[in-house]
């Protein structure tokens, strides 16, 4: 069982992270890789030069129906000279998946996301962490919390 409880009610997490502003979660369903759900990614911002906007998606996981064992934010960073923007966009989005899981936030992890670095922090009841890969055409940027 999940150390976060909150994690215990999958109900309860599909609702709450709806607040975070970026659309309805699916459906808890099966498939090949466990039990899932994600929104649709929600674009925002200026196109890129090839029409593409920035846009996120929450996706969640487990191997199990009962609980969820991660919450994932991801963004795609596309518009190159809006990057500024779209910090800020994202950064707004980690706060409110924090706010809804009922976790803090930890500190430092805004500006290692701004500065495009990775991130790990661990407590006895989960770990945090962010892996972002930057690309000449779009920069990846993911915000994973796992319980344990």
């Amino acid at each position: 069982m999940p150390a976060i409880e909150k994690f215990n009610n999958v109900a309860d997490i599909l609702k709450s992270l709806e607040l975070v502003g970026v659309g309805q979660l699916r459906k808890w369903r099966k498939d090949e890789i466990g039990w899932i759900s994600s929104t649709d990614y929600y674009e925002f911002g200026e196109p890129d030069a090839y029409g593409m906007k920035d846009n996120v998606a929450i996706y969640l996981q487990s191997k199990d129906e009962s609980y969820i064992e991660d919450v994932r934010l991801n963004m795609n960073q596309r518009n190159k000279n809006h990057i500024e923007e779209s910090y800020q966009f994202y950064l707004k989005k980690v706060d409110l998946v924090f706010r809804a899981l009922e976790l803090n936030v930890p500190e430092g992890i805004n500006d290692r996301i701004k500065q495009k670095e990775n991130f790990i922090y661990e407590t006895d009841r989960y770990i945090i962490e962010t892996n972002i890969t930057p690309d000449p055409r779009t920069d990846y940027y993911r915000l994973i919390i796992k319980t344990k």
